[in-house]
Parts: structure tokens; C-alpha cells; sequence
């Protein structure tokens, strides 16, 4: 009851002062298409109400929060839908991870959320009673939510899983679930959960790096490709859906000379991560076990204050520098990119060709994800 007159209190308050706090949202192109009683409610569950009449409102902390809060749905027209990071940090260390420019602090360990399991209700009572309409979760973007060690000890994922289970699954529209660990969800406890979500949830197996030296230096803290393979072939023979992500890809020889100084990685100090034909076999594992799709984006290299690995950054700076002197390349912000000219083409032409041979659809990461609905 108390918490029913304190959500009623805040939308009355909401409402009353909507054209101030409207004007004064970071990206207001959130709310395109929403009439003013649905805008209302996502407000009141997204944001704060500023103490002042000058202040700017700020995103609540939330377990069931706004998937990527920084960026504009004016550029990044991926709607609303919700993000929900298990744990806090990641211990499979891949030296390419985009959460190194996020600022946190690059020696602390991966651990679990306090009050995880009490937040989570909290939000999923919530959005029970502003009557939000079901939209995509994705289970984890920033942090794996089946690392052996946290999971093993504080299963908050598989709680997670049962609660969604357990009749709160209508609050979405569909469940993707991102790791590099799926073997956990092969278990019988897990198993069983992602059986009842049935064709409303997809796991995501990120697999870019086959060879197992290669993964043993870009990606040190991975469970084995082998393992991977494994657990999507198990995954499959439970009926489960299940897309393959080749992401990143990594620029591999021979290089295109008219974009590259010259042809080979070794010249740039580069031990190869990818081979053709190791691309090509993923597609075809991923076909032959009826994957829903492959999904790919081209390596972009993390740097700035934050970055951890900077010994990675040093290793394709060179690279990704030389290939801007003769195409245009994006080398400002937190990344150094590639030359669309050989992501668009060279780049996936292996993944391209034999998905098309295969029967399977092939995706960009970013259009996988805006649409998702």
C-alpha cells in the first residue's frame, strides 16, 4: 500500500510539471511516438525528478534498466528496451572489450550486485504497476552473466531466469541472453527454465576465435571454443534458440593492398585471430545445428584513460593508422575503426558467401539489435 501511494504521489508529480522535465531529458527522441500518459510512466520509472527547478533530470539506478543510456535514439534508433547486467565486471578478460572505456576502475574484480535479488523485484513490481508495455531484455551487454565463479556461488542468474519463468516474462517481448559461457545453461536447472521461456528467449554464443592460441592471448579468461561448440550443439538438441556471434573480426591475411601497406599481419607485429577458414566452418556449424542466425561486427579497438589493455591498443594502432592514410577510417572517440570500404566487403565476404551457401541469415550486431522487437 505504501509503495502504491508513493508511485501515485510521484506520477501526480510528474505529470504536473511534465513540459519542464520533458524540455530538460538528455535525448527526448526516447519518447517519439508515446501520448503523454505513456510517456509519463516510462519517465517516472527511467528518471529522477530534480530537487530544483533548474536541475536536469538523471536515470534512476535500476537491475531492469534502459539498454545503453548514453546514447541518442535520434542516431541510435534502438527504442526502448531494457538491459540487465547481472554482475558487475567480467573475468574473461578479452583485451577488445568496449567496457574498457566505461570508466571503471581496470584492477577491480568482478563481483556480484548488492541486493541483486531484492532490487530486481523492486523493478519488476514496478513496472507491473505503471502498466509498461513489454519490450526487449537483454541478458548481459556490459558483463557475461554466467561467469563460473559468481555464478557458481550466487546463481543470481538462474533467479533470474526463474522469476521470468514464474509469470514475469510478459513484462518482455522477447529474452536474449549474450555469453561466453553458455555451458552453465545446458545444466538440467538451467535447461529447464530456458525450455519453459520456449521461442520467447534466444542465447547468444559469442565464439569470434577458433584457435586456441589465438584465444589464449586476445581472450584469455574464455571458456574453450571447443566447450562453446559443445554447449550450442546441446543447446540446439534441447530446442533451443540460438544465434552464433563471430564478433568481433579481426582483419586477417592477406590484407588488401589498396587499403593496407602491405599484405600480411606479421609485417605490423600481428599474430593472426581468424583464419578464412575457420569463419567458414562457424558458419557451417552454426547452420548444420539450425542456428536462428550469425551476427558479426568488425574489430574497433578501445582506447583512452580507462583502457586496460593498452598493450592491445599499441599492437593495431599501427595497423588501423596505416589503413587511414589511404581510406577514410574513424580514428576519433573512444576507437579506432576500420575502413568501411574493407569492413563492408573483405572483411565478411567469408561469412557472406557461406551463410548465403548455408541457408542462414547473417546480421550486423547493430542492426540485430535495433530490430529486435
Amino acid at each position: 500500500m505504501i509503495h502504491n501511494i508513493k508511485l501515485e504521489n510521484r506520477l501526480a508529480a510528474i505529470q504536473m510539471d511534465w513540459d519542464h522535465l520533458f524540455c530538460r531529458v538528455h535525448d527526448p527522441a526516447l519518447f517519439d511516438g508515446l501520448d503523454r500518459e505513456s510517456a509519463v510512466r516510462w519517465y517516472s520509472y527511467l528518471f529522477t525528478i530534480p530537487k530544483y527547478q533548474s536541475g536536469h533530470p538523471c536515470l534512476r539506478t535500476h537491475v531492469l534498466a534502459l539498454y545503453d543510456p548514453f546514447a541518442k535514439r535520434s542516431v541510435f534508433p534502438a527504442g526502448l528496451r531494457f538491459s540487465c547486467n547481472v554482475y558487475v565486471g567480467c573475468s574473461h578478460n578479452c583485451s577488445y572489450c568496449y567496457t574498457q572505456t566505461y570508466g571503471r576502475d581496470p584492477n577491480e574484480a568482478a563481483r556480484s550486485k548488492l541486493e541483486f535479488r531484492e532490487r530486481l523485484e523492486q523493478d519488476l513490481w514496478e513496472l507491473k504497476a505503471l502498466e509498461l508495455p513489454s519490450v526487449p531484455l537483454h541478458i548481459s551487454n556490459s558483463t557475461d552473466p554466467l561467469q563460473n565463479q559468481l555464478e557458481s556461488k550466487h546463481r543470481d542468474m538462474r533467479y533470474l531466469l526463474l522469476r521470468l519463468v514464474e509469470g514475469e516474462r510478459n513484462h518482455f517481448s522477447l529474452i536474449r541472453i549474450l555469453t561466453r559461457n553458455p555451458l552453465p545453461l545446458t545444466e538440467p536447472d538451467y535447461g529447464s527454465l530456458l525450455r519453459e521461456l520456449g521461442q520467447q528467449v534466444t542465447v547468444q554464443i559469442s565464439l569470434p576465435i577458433l584457435n586456441e592460441d589465438a584465444g589464449q592471448m586476445y581472450e584469455s579468461g574464455v571458456p574453450s571454443a571447443q566447450s562453446r561448440l559443445h554447449a550450442l550443439s546441446c543447446l540446439r538438441a534441447m530446442d533451443i534458440p540460438v544465434s552464433l556471434r563471430i564478433d568481433p573480426l579481426f582483419p586477417r591475411d592477406p590484407l588488401p593492398t589498396d587499403i593496407f601497406g602491405d599484405s600480411r599481419l606479421c609485417h605490423y607485429g600481428i599474430p593472426p585471430a581468424q583464419s578464412e577458414e575457420d569463419l567458414r566452418y562457424l558458419v557451417q556449424v552454426a547452420a548444420d545445428n539450425g542456428c536462428v542466425s550469425i551476427i558479426f561486427s568488425g574489430l574497433k579497438i578501445p582506447r583512452g584513460r580507462y583502457v586496460r589493455e593498452k598493450s592491445f591498443l599499441r599492437l593495431f594502432e599501427p595497423l588501423y593508422r596505416d589503413a587511414a592514410k589511404r581510406s577514410p577510417a574513424r580514428l576519433s572517440g573512444n576507437y579506432l575503426r576500420l575502413p568501411d570500404a574493407y569492413q563492408n566487403q573483405e572483411l565478411i565476404r567469408p561469412l557472406l558467401e557461406e551463410s548465403k551457401r548455408r541457408g542462414i541469415k547473417l546480421e550486423h550486431c547493430k542492426h540485430n539489435l535495433i530490430h529486435a522487437r
